[in-house]
């Protein structure tokens, strides 16, 4: 850098340090930042993830019971209120699948954009972080498995809630 150009900045202030940083420094900078930035919001999505799927598998537990006492008094107007229930069920039951699957893929799509952010820092920077992205990446395995199980439980409570 021109020393005017240094001169005009330490001017104003005698006791001021002009320190430079390259180009390459500021970018390792931005990419930790990024990946610290992406593994705390991958953290709370799985964080939520596993809230959502413990509370769907307590409402079909909780659907299964009732249901064994609603089949002792079945009649014609409760076999029709069932068919638009079974129809509702259904509905929901799609949406939540729907649901789940782009959950995965959020979390897919974070776990790539944290691995394309350390895959571009410096390997002093990378090794810090690369320890706690390899203990969340696992996490994250768990809940995608947690969340497809979650669906299949719904499913087959379900099929169970509605089997003639």
């Amino acid at each position: 850098m021109p020393i005017e150009v240094k001169n005009y900045f330490l001017d104003s202030s005698p006791r001021a340090t002009f320190t430079m940083v390259s180009y390459e420094e500021m970018r390792a900078v931005e990419h930790a930042t990024s990946a610290q930035k992406y593994m705390a919001e991958l953290q709370m999505l799985l964080k939520q993830e596993k809230i959502t799927c413990e509370t769907n598998v307590a409402h079909i537990n909780r659907s299964n019971a009732s249901m064994e006492l609603y089949e002792a008094n079945m009649n014609e107007k409760l076999v029709k209120e069932e068919m638009s229930r079974i129809r509702n069920d259904w509905k929901a039951m799609s949406a939540r699948i729907e649901q789940g699957e782009v959950n995965i893929n959020r979390i897919f799509g974070m776990l790539g954009r944290i691995e394309f952010s350390l895959k571009e820092l410096p390997e002093p920077k990378k090794d810090r972080i690369q320890a706690r992205f390899c203990s969340l990446r696992a996490e994250a395995y768990n809940v995608i498995k947690l969340i497809m199980d979650c669906m299949k439980i719904n499913c087959d409570g379900e099929a169970r809630l509605h089997k003639s």
